[in-house]
């Protein structure tokens, strides 16, 4: 170590004394960056990915103080990560840290330049949380990643090794360097030391992000946010109870029996579900809640009992949305038929969506990204006067991902590209031609470039199971109790997110053309693109001018 730091013309701290007050500046140093990053939204949206420079103040300590120093800060960086951000951001700023000090105390020993080392310490930093990420979050979701994070990468480490290079000439410049690094940092922010980016796992059962840029009070914005919908995700769960909640459950189980007084929250949003229901002609039926939950019991494991048709005749019969009757004054619903049940699944997220958004526009917020797994609500320009660009997935990959290789459908993936045929699991290469690097982009179909608009895509990728070599999915048709064949994907942009999400749901019941007028009718600015089983798309009006340029 002492023979490469005399390489850069520097000596480490000759004396105890020195040395401790040297790694006590790095350690604070590692801190105040640790914590500007945190205010700076993260490089890749949807993931709880940052920046890395704060990594800077670790590689220092590691050319001139050794290996056990940068141990030290990056131990106690992670520790602030956990109070600040939870166990989840701690997880992964540790297996980062740890990974890019191992990297490059090896590359250190081989002689290799400064820039190399940097470069590929952060290289490893990003690829140690991805692999972390890969064991928490949805399979298949960070192929696409890859180009981006190695161009985060090299950024990254271009400038810790120029910074570094800075330092390392002389006693001034490393002073110099410990006085600026933080300052740099504040500038690269510019008006985002008031953006706050949280991601959230119990809530709604998906991955939930929440960011709000250029506002003194986002971080506590952001906190009642997520305690609303940890109340939403209760009050809206049709499968659990809750002690001194009437809820949705609470409310299937009393039809036939009596009224039940609700939360306005849930009151509201049954309304606004019929009264898209009758707006769609029951293309979208928030009725069919006994229909869904027979599939929902198959498609998720609870039971191998394939819905028979007698069996969703007679529950399909059940469902009548003029069977709900609403008292406003009393804020109370009641269910007359016995055996019918609500199922609000198809429209929940894009009302809550729409509730956060009210809430955050009151609080005088001008930008900010709401994301309920692929639900996603903006309200104006990110902070650099930029409008969100927001990535849709490309349906075809996702089939492709979690096919069976011996289903109907894996026979028309292939006929629509042999690249997503590569993908499916089992596979023979000799009957298939594997991506290559020039179609890394397999994974995103669209880009999309928002303002005060919302997003949202249904597909039969989600929520599956495979029954006799065929697809099923969630995503029923009222009139005939099935999943939809119709369609693989469809993607919703509208002013107002609950419209955007039970239409997801009702254009997949609905002809293209029944579709683009059922739009049409309810905003004049929305627009969809459907995603056919041919591998074709369609689009209606206007879903050009939503396409980032």
């Amino acid at each position: 170590m002492k023979e490469h730091t005399q390489n850069f013309s520097n000596t480490p701290p000759s004396n105890r004394v020195q040395r401790t007050v040297y790694a006590a500046i790095l350690l604070a140093l590692a801190l105040v960056l640790a914590y500007l990053e945190n205010l700076i939204p993260p490089p890749l949206p949807f993931l709880p990915l940052r920046w890395g420079f704060s990594n800077i103040a670790v590689m220092y300590a590691l050319y001139t103080l050794g290996s056990p120093s940068a141990y030290g800060i990056c131990l106690l960086k992670a520790a602030l990560n956990a109070l600040s951000r939870g166990p989840l951001s701690a997880l992964l700023s540790l297996a980062g840290g740890l990974a890019s000090i191992s990297i490059m105390s090896l590359l250190l020993r081989s002689r290799r330049s400064l820039f190399f080392i940097s470069v590929f310490g952060a290289l490893s930093h990003n690829l140690a949380q991805i692999l972390i990420c890969l064991f928490i979050l949805p399979k298949g979701s960070f192929i696409y990643l890859l180009i981006p994070i190695l161009l985060l990468s090299i950024a990254t480490g271009l400038i810790s090794a120029f910074l570094l290079n800075l330092s390392l000439k002389s006693t001034q410049s490393k002073v110099l360097a410990l006085l600026l690094l933080p300052l740099l940092t504040l500038s690269a922010c510019h008006k985002a030391e008031l953006s706050i980016s949280k991601t959230y796992y119990d809530v709604f059962d998906t991955v939930v992000e929440l960011r709000i840029d250029a506002h003194p009070d986002a971080e506590k914005l952001i906190e009642a946010a997520h305690d609303k919908l940890k109340q939403m995700h209760k009050l809206f769960d049709r499968f659990h109870s809750y002690k001194g909640v009437n809820n949705l459950y609470t409310l299937n189980q009393m039809a036939g029996e009596e009224a039940v007084e609700l939360d306005p929250l849930l009151f509201n949003l049954i309304q606004e579900s019929l009264k898209y229901a009758k707006a769609s002609h029951l293309a979208f039926n928030p009725s069919i809640g006994a229909v869904t939950a027979k599939w929902q019991a198959f498609l998720l494991g609870g039971s191998d009992h394939f819905p028979e048709p007698e069996e969703l005749t007679n529950l399909t019969s059940l469902a009548d949305i003029e069977a709900i009757e609403l008292d406003a004054s009393k804020q109370t619903v009641f269910i007359k038929n016995k055996g019918m049940a609500i199922d609000l699944g198809a429209i929940a997220k894009g009302y809550a969506c729409e509730i956060l958004a009210s809430d955050f526009r009151a609080a005088g917020v001008d930008s900010a990204l709401i994301n309920l797994g692929g639900n996603v609500k903006i309200l104006g320009k990110r902070n650099d006067g930029q409008t969100f660009r927001i990535g849709i997935n490309n349906p075809y990959y996702k089939l492709a991902l979690s096919c069976e290789s011996n289903s109907e459908e894996a026979e028309r993936l292939s006929l629509i590209d042999k690249r997503y045929a590569a993908l499916i699991p089992g596979a023979k290469s000799k009957t298939t031609e594997a991506p290559s690097e020039d179609n890394s982009d397999l994974a995103i179909a669209q880009i999309l470039s928002l303002e005060n608009r919302s997003a949202v895509t249904s597909g039969i990728y989600e929520r599956f199971r495979f029954h006799a070599g065929k697809r099923y999915h969630h995503l029923i048709d009222p009139s005939t109790g099935y999943p939809s064949d119709r369609y693989d994907a469809i993607t919703i942009i509208a002013e107002n997110s609950t419209l955007a999400d039970a239409y997801s749901t009702a254009l997949f019941n609905l002809s293209i053309e029944d579709g683009k007028a059922l739009l049409a009718d309810c905003d004049p600015t929305a627009a969809a693109i459907w995603y056919l089983k041919d591998g074709s798309l369609a689009e209606s009006n206007h879903f050009s001018d939503y396409q980032a340029k």
